[in-house]
């Protein structure tokens, strides 16, 4: 069985910090164990640290002036987030630190950033099972080798325009992908070059749509947990891209009409047990992300086709009845994802 060390080990692998780059932990409180692992890995590697607890009272940030993070942009510093379910939301000091030249520094690729999972208490308890068994089965999962990633190359072949999703809970969706895509995983680059993991785990391969192709309708086959609430039972129906009637969703979707468009169709080997973290429950369905679209496999004369957005919402979709059929332009299937197995036609 990895440990908690192994795992800080994994994460700080997969951002490949460079030599006297400064790093950001930024991690809730009720995960300092895994910061300070992180920290003195770091440390022994000449690495700066800075560290930041999202959810700590006001006064925490008061030391913070208003060119915090323009200093640390300067100094081309990357990011570690630490995320845990169920626990005190985000301290609105922090939330207004996060600026949209942040944001976007992130956004575009400019440094390395990763986020993984951390457990806590009241997470363990919600799900009915042990701290220890909780944190276990994390590791477990983000130590786990992408076998999707294998496909990406020969599904890169077969010029794929369409895809046709569905299943026995009645999803039923058709998209179109832009023009000359290529499925991705987590493996990104810096716009200096640097390789780098942005999600551990990562065990799914994933593209963004044309945003205005998609029509049909999708069911939530999981819960699905976002700002700090379950969302059951949900359901969405979609015309011409845009989502013109949905069930459970309406509060997400009220949020910005970005949301109501479809940035990612991502592939996953599909598992019963529900995390309730939307970065863990990923990885164990295939889902479709409302709100924006990575741009990594979309060619750049493409970009004005895939949905832009501040937020990125996934939705899992998969079981194990799944069929996804990928379809060249004259309608021929080329490849489908069935039985938990990518079929290369």
């Amino acid at each position: 069985m990895s440990s908690s060390l192994d795992y800080a080990d994994f994460v700080i692998r997969a951002a490949n910090l460079r030599f006297g780059q400064t790093v950001e932990i930024v991690s809730p409180k009720e995960c300092s164990e895994i910061v300070k692992l992180l920290t003195d890995l770091l440390l022994k590697q000449r690495i700066k640290v800075v560290t930041t607890y999202t959810n700590e009272e006001d006064e925490y940030y008061a030391h913070r002036s208003d060119s915090f993070y323009d200093d640390l942009i300067d100094e081309n510093f990357a990011r570690i987030t630490v995320i845990s379910s169920f626990i005190e939301p985000r301290s609105p000091k922090y939330i207004s630190h996060q600026t949209p030249k942040l944001k976007n520094y992130f956004h575009e690729n400019i440094s390395q950033r990763v986020i993984m999972a951390y457990p806590n208490e009241k997470w363990a308890n919600m799900i009915g099972i042990s701290y220890l068994e909780l944190k276990n089965r994390i590791i477990d999962l983000s130590l786990r080798d992408n076998l999707l990633s294998a496909y990406i190359d020969s599904l890169a072949e077969l010029d794929i325009v369409k895809a046709h999703i569905k299943n026995d809970l009645g999803t039923d969706l058709k998209l179109e992908f832009t023009y000359g895509f290529r499925f991705s995983d987590a493996y990104l680059r810096t716009s200096n070059g640097v390789p780098f993991k942005a999600n551990v785990p990562s065990l799914e391969i994933f593209a963004a749509p044309d945003k205005y192709s998609l029509n049909g309708i999708i069911v939530g086959s999981k819960p699905v947990y976002v700002n700090n609430r379950v969302i059951t039972g949900f359901s969405a129906t979609f015309k011409d891209g845009r989502i013109i009637s949905s069930k459970g969703l309406e509060s997400l979707l009220n949020v910005d009409e970005s949301l109501r468009y479809v940035g990612e169709l991502g592939i996953a080997f599909y598992s019963d047990f529900v995390f309730y973290n939307t970065l863990l429950d990923e990885n164990l369905s295939t889902h479709i992300a409302l709100g924006n679209a990575y741009k990594m496999g979309v060619r750049k004369k493409e970009f004005s086709k895939i949905n832009e957005s501040l937020y990125h919402i996934d939705l899992p979709i998969g079981d194990k009845s799944l069929i996804i059929e990928f379809m060249d332009k004259d309608n021929n299937i080329v490849a489908i994802f069935k039985n938990e197995k990518m079929e290369i036609l």
